[in-house]
């Protein structure tokens, strides 16, 4: 194998289709295949709320629960592995991530809805 793929992975529907994705183009290239979920870093969701140990511990949970769900349901022929991952922001984490599994690709598919213009007939 050669390489590895980095999919930023989100419980969604956008993180379905960047797994999706990142597996098709982890099968092509012969790479290892890493889906990470990147939470922020403790203690920075609010300087006016001091951290509760025990909702991040239930958000760390989660988080793997979510990325041990989509592991199982890619391709069984690929290596592939979940991680949680902290940082500042989701692009830190996943840079973090891809510098360090070495990757050749990263993966990040947001969605957005679709704007009051997209929705008019032409």
């Amino acid at each position: 194998m050669t390489g590895a793929i980095v999919v930023g992975y989100t419980a969604t529907d956008a993180g379905a289709d960047a797994a999706a994705l990142g597996a098709r183009l982890a099968r092509s290239l012969g790479a290892v295949l890493h889906l990470v979920i990147v939470l922020p870093s403790e203690g920075t969701r609010n300087a006016a709320v001091p951290p509760e140990r025990a909702y991040e511990e239930h958000i760390r949970r989660q988080a793997k629960e979510w990325l041990e769900d989509a592991v199982v349901r890619l391709p069984q022929e690929l290596t592939r592995t979940g991680h949680v991952r902290f940082a500042e922001s989701f692009a830190e984490g996943l840079i973090a991530a891809g510098e360090e599994f070495d990757a050749r690709l990263i993966v990040c598919l947001l969605y957005t809805s679709p704007s009051p213009r997209d929705q008019r007939g032409s």
